[in-house]
């Protein structure tokens, strides 16, 4: 597996051995895997622990092509946060991007350059259409998708959220 490396960030593809230190709450471990300390916790959302069995099924059926997975984000030797693609490109050829920063990492416009370089695979992969959702239309994940080139597509249901705020991205060569 190949890190993706931006002007800042280091996006480290998630591994088997990154998947087993979080099953057993290892950060330690982690943090040596990735090498560098990571904060108390990878992520701040409690769902995504709970997601964790699905994100590594999902891992498993990749077999190896792991640019449509998850990653974490890098950025001065420190674990910022993880981004990643909620799936491989469907049947419209279209792929979701998801991203979180930590709080100690915001506002310093890292999550904007995790999804441009989540994008940037995308496209560079022949992707028709880029989707993201945020949990409402003003707030700062929607500001950096508008920085990353995202237009708004409306309030949708989401069948795992809710009400969620649809954003894409169109491939213009496609």
């Amino acid at each position: 597996m190949t890190s993706i490396k931006t002007e800042r960030l280091e996006l480290i593809p998630f591994s088997e051995e990154h998947y087993q230190a979080i099953f057993v709450n290892d950060n330690h471990k982690l943090g040596k895997l990735l090498g560098c300390e990571p904060p108390e916790s990878w992520t701040e959302y409690d769902d995504a622990k709970e997601a964790l069995p699905i994100l590594y099924q999902f891992f498993l059926d990749l077999n190896g092509d792991w640019r449509w997975g998850s990653f974490f984000i890098k950025y001065e030797n420190q674990l910022a946060g993880n981004c990643g693609f909620k799936g491989k490109p469907d049947t419209k050829n279209c792929v979701e991007i998801g991203y979180e920063i930590h709080p100690n990492f915001q506002n310093k416009g890292l999550a904007t350059e995790a999804a441009c370089a989540l994008v940037k695979i995308a496209l560079e992969a022949g992707v028709k259409m880029v989707k993201a959702h945020t949990f409402e239309l003003a707030n700062a994940s929607a500001h950096v998708l508008q920085k990353a080139g995202f237009h708004s597509v409306g309030p949708v249901h989401d069948p795992d959220e809710g009400l969620v705020w649809a954003w894409s991205l169109h491939n213009s060569t496609k």
